[in-house]
């Protein structure tokens, strides 16, 4: 028999599991609702950019010849912080000027970076820390982001802890972070534990609003005239960045062509304030996407590897695969060859910190130094790749074409070998 207290619970129950679907159901709604909006929104930006990109291939075709030797070489992460790097390691009549001249820059901003410098030792790629400057009573840790590159594992709090290892308390050490502009920040799985610990010792120095008016403004004027290299170094950066920016002295018309066109499409008005919001969600919604293609871009990346190694497996079969897609520094594939007894190794390797690709033939996993003999061998065929104390000869490349490349260097070695 159900007594009324049962049926009570019972009739609850049912309510509840009533007021459960329906919240269930609500749920969906509004996720599909959401996905649907957030389609919307990519749809508008894709539409945006594609008007951006056909106006400026049509204008910059309109443009005055310009070079630049930066604009030549083509200029990573890595290029600008040894570009950097340099600048402030200039040292004339017993002072560091331009280290001077930007922590006096920095410090008129964020008081807490009001350093002395004594006898700094600044060098890039220290620790695979971009920069490092190191000095009596201070470390500065440079991160470079003006490529948008996407933050690493535990980025800031390793680089953190490795200067603390080399001697440095904590609240001796500064971070400098250097994204391309303000849509881009450090995320909390960079800092770990140490992001409230770092806020009075941390400073986002974007190259759009620091970087570029600092060499402009603040140092260009102040270069001697006789340092004809060094000024001529300064004004080709500004001018580099400049480009980069958009913010050419020839690129006016170019600008004022863009500026109609996008005010059109975002419907902008005569009302200031309410342009400055619709113009700030326009660039909100750019960061998310630009956020999210960086998640898609790392994803893709990964499937790359895996059906490069793939294809290596299958093209070269009677070859020793070398496999290390999960390597967090050097992601790379490719083959082991050996020669008289003597390995070394063909293949497609990233540098994570600088996004870069390269490919060409090294001593990787096969020997503990650069082999003179099989330097000698391949030399006639790495006639115009670079070397150092890892690659017989390495040459950057694209996903696009960095299998087609490494498949074509390894059948020109097989060629070598079966004469």
């Amino acid at each position: 028999m159900i007594t009324n207290q049962t049926y009570i619970i019972r009739k609850n129950m049912k309510k509840d599991e009533e007021h459960f679907t329906h919240a269930i159901r609500s749920t969906d709604k509004v996720a599909s609702a959401s996905t649907d909006f957030e389609r919307q929104k990519f749809s508008e930006i894709n539409i945006l950019s594609e008007l951006v990109a056909k106006i400026r291939r049509e204008e910059q075709a309109k443009l005055p010849y310009h070079i630049n030797i930066i604009d030549l070489i083509g200029a990573n992460e890595n290029a600008h912080s040894r570009i950097l790097e340099h600048l402030l390691k200039q040292y004339t009549n017993g002072k560091f000027e331009i280290l001077e001249n930007l922590l006096q820059y920095i410090n008129a901003t964020n008081q807490c970076f009001n350093l002395n410098v004594n006898t700094p030792r600044i060098k890039a790629e220290k620790k695979r820390i971009d920069i490092l400057i190191e000095d009596k009573e201070y470390a500065i840790i440079f991160e470079n982001k003006i490529h948008n590159a996407i933050d690493q594992e535990a980025q800031l709090s390793r680089y953190i802890e490795k200067v603390n290892e080399m001697g440095y308390r904590k609240d001796q050490i500064y971070i400098l972070y250097l994204p391309r502009d303000n849509g881009k920040s450090p995320n909390d799985d960079s800092w770990g534990e140490y992001k409230e610990m770092f806020k009075p010792r941390y400073m986002r120095l974007t190259y759009r609003n620091h970087i570029l008016p600092w060499l402009r403004d603040f140092l260009l004027p102040n270069i001697r005239i006789k340092d004809i290299y060094l000024k001529s170094c300064i004004e080709q950066y500004i001018d580099h960045l400049e480009g980069l920016f958009s913010l050419r002295n020839t690129e006016v018309n170019m600008n004022k062509e863009l500026k109609e066109q996008i005010s059109e499409v975002l419907n902008l008005g005569i009302s200031s304030d309410k342009n400055h919001s619709i113009v700030l969600e326009k660039m909100k919604e750019l960061d998310h996407l630009r956020d999210q293609l960086a998640i898609i871009k790392y994803n893709i990346e990964k499937e790359c590897w895996e059906e490069w190694l793939k294809r290596l497996s299958i093209d070269f079969p009677n070859l020793e695969l070398i496999n290390h897609i999960d390597d967090s520094h050097y992601t790379k594939v490719g083959v082991k060859f050996i020669w008289n007894d003597i390995a070394f190794s063909v293949l497609i390797e990233k540098d994570t910190k600088s996004n870069t690709i390269y490919y060409g033939i090294g001593r990787h996993y096969a020997s503990e130094n650069i082999i003179s003999e099989i330097q000698s061998k391949l030399k006639h065929i790495l006639d115009g790749f670079e070397t150092s104390q890892w690659w017989y000869g390495y040459k950057y490349t694209s996903f696009k074409n960095a299998y087609s490349r490494i498949s074509s260097l390894i059948k020109c070695i097989d060629e070598i070998q079966t004469k």
